[in-house]
């Protein structure tokens, strides 16, 4: 008797299992307008809370957009978006000085995204993948890398360019070993990929030095080999941008770092690289300029 009746229970179970499945999957579910209010309401709150869920932000610049994901993951927080970090620490803009950091420059990295082929940078990896293992995942996310389905793209660069006395302009207005010529490159390999992608370019930011615990110079008034401040670096995004009307990001005047608030928002001797309270900072300003694009 047991034998007999195993086969039929089995039946039955099988038989529940759909007769479930049809029912959540019925296609003459009715919603009624309160039920309908509540579902627009929840999308309208995810809406303002995360505004940018399921678009994707590409981050280009050094190693103060890359080091511990603490600016790109405040961007994430605060406007909900994907945020990818394709930065390189040492990097610069400009292709210019042949060493290994050239190789993954914006100017660089442009040409291999025009291409679709990153093999200079994998030629590179086994020098530059030594000193920064990370090197190679940044590549491979850029291999399988589509700009089509990225919405914005945010490129920091400024600081590494000014400190390699990176020359601003050439006759070539492309020329990607200068910094304005490199920018205006990638934003034409950019545009071309994808014509409906938002370019957004910060600044560079504030930096200074120290002796005897105190800021000794900064870059407000600090001039590089070839007579530049770092401002100038900043007052040529804002030249090449205008061109494309772009939105800049000017971090070097909208950020509260200075002389006074070094302490606050760099730590040690560092006088480069924010610390942590300081690239959240970066991060909640940049999240604000790009959500303004929203308005």
């Amino acid at each position: 008797m047991r034998k007999k009746f195993l086969p039929f229970a089995v039946c039955v179970v099988i038989a529940l299992v759909f007769v479930g499945y049809g029912f959540s999957h019925r296609s003459d579910v009715v919603y009624t307008s309160s039920d309908i209010q509540i579902l627009e309401a929840n999308k309208e709150r995810e809406r303002k809370v995360r505004p940018l869920s399921g678009k994707t932000i590409a981050f280009f610049g050094d190693s103060i957009t890359k080091l511990g994901n603490v600016l790109v993951d405040k961007v994430a927080q605060d406007t909900g978006a994907n945020c990818i970090n394709y930065a390189f620490s040492g990097c610069r803009m400009a292709t210019y000085l042949n060493d290994i950091y050239s190789h993954f420059s914006m100017g660089a990295l442009a040409s291999s995204i025009s291409q679709n082929n990153f093999s200079e940078q994998e030629n590179a990896l086994d020098d530059a993948g030594n000193q920064k293992p990370y090197y190679t995942d940044t590549i491979n996310l850029l291999k399988n890398a589509d700009f089509a389905d990225i919405e914005y793209i945010c490129i920091a660069y400024g600081t590494n360019d000014w400190n390699a006395n990176v020359p601003l302009k050439s006759n070539n207005a492309e020329d990607i070993n200068t910094f304005e010529g490199a920018l205006r490159y990638a934003i034409n390999v950019i545009n071309n990929k994808n014509p409906k992608l938002k370019i957004f370019v910060c600044t560079p930011i504030y930096r200074f030095t120290l002796k005897d615990g105190a800021v000794f110079e900064d870059s407000d008034t600090k001039e590089n080999k070839i007579n530049l401040k770092l401002k100038d670096y900043a007052d040529s995004i804002k030249k090449v941008c205008d061109e494309y009307d772009i939105t800049v990001i000017d971090l070097y005047s909208e950020m509260d770092f200075n002389k006074t608030t070094a302490g606050k928002y760099f730590s040690g001797d560092d006088g480069v690289h924010p610390n942590q309270t300081g690239r959240a900072l970066m991060g909640a300003k940049i999240a604000e300029n790009i959500l303004k694009e929203l308005e």
